[in-house]
């Protein structure tokens, strides 16, 4: 039930990462996978862990959205492990950057007692992203397809600051 909790404290790794949208279950896993995958392509995997939580699961332990994994795995890139929790006081502590898909998921972080060393959005434009998941296979395409722009420019940014 607590394997994330277990491989936070397990990985080693330098930075930790942590990405939050609304039910877990569509954009923070597509990025959490996403710059992960990223990380790898740089050879840097080890020294950054990445998560992701939402701030309303309503179903902890369900896998990402099918159509994200889909797409996903159409370019080489894997959800294995990841699954919906819900954003807890102990992540704030425990990671050292939260991005967040939506200004309504900031507020929602602002308000937990404990805060972390860096909260922002995900975009580093500062733009909201558009919850897909009631939209059509083409909106999560094109909505993966922005998560891995931004992933890829996170996950370099993440690099240099370690």
């Amino acid at each position: 039930m607590f394997d994330w909790l277990n491989s936070l404290f397990s990985s080693g790794a330098g930075r930790r990462v942590l990405i939050v949208c609304t039910a877990n279950v569509c954009r923070s896993p597509a990025a959490e996978a996403l710059i992960r995958f990223h990380l790898k392509r740089l050879g840097k995997s080890s020294l950054v862990s990445v998560e992701s939580a939402g701030v309303s699961v309503a179903n902890p332990g369900q896998q990402p959205d099918v159509r994200m994994r889909d797409i996903g795995g159409e370019l080489g890139v894997t959800f294995k492990g990841i699954r919906s929790r819900s954003i807890s006081t102990f992540d704030l502590s425990a990671f050292d950057v939260v991005w967040c898909m939506e200004r309504a998921h900031l507020d929602e972080v602002s308000r937990l007692e404990s805060q972390p060393g860096t909260l922002e959005l995900f975009d580093p434009s500062d733009a909201d992203i558009a919850d897909p998941f009631y939209q059509s296979k083409a909106a999560v395409r094109d909505t993966f397809e922005l998560l891995d722009t931004i992933a890829r420019t996170r996950a370099s940014q993440i690099v240099n600051e370690t």
